[in-house]
């Protein structure tokens, strides 16, 4: 995010939202997702350094909600 690459670093955890949460539909999911909330954490932290706004801050969260399969993720996140 230092680089100023908030948009791919926004896009690429959506894309981790999409597929981890399909694979926490399928497996021990626990575990799974431990690891997409760390993924998804690191670049919201990223995010809230690098002084992104509140709309494009909300609108990212909008995206991950919609993103997240079993409806639960974006929760876990905000623990």
């Amino acid at each position: 995010m230092s680089l100023g690459r908030t948009d791919e670093a926004m896009q690429l955890a959506v894309e981790v939202m999409k597929s981890g949460s399909a694979q926490i539909e399928s497996s021990d999911e626990g575990e799974m997702l431990e690891e997409v909330v760390r993924c998804i954490r690191v670049v919201h932290e990223g995010l809230t350094k690098a002084g992104v706004d509140a709309a494009t801050s909300a609108k990212w969260r909008a995206q991950l909600k919609h993103a997240d399969r079993v409806g639960f993720v974006l929760d876990a996140l905000e623990e």
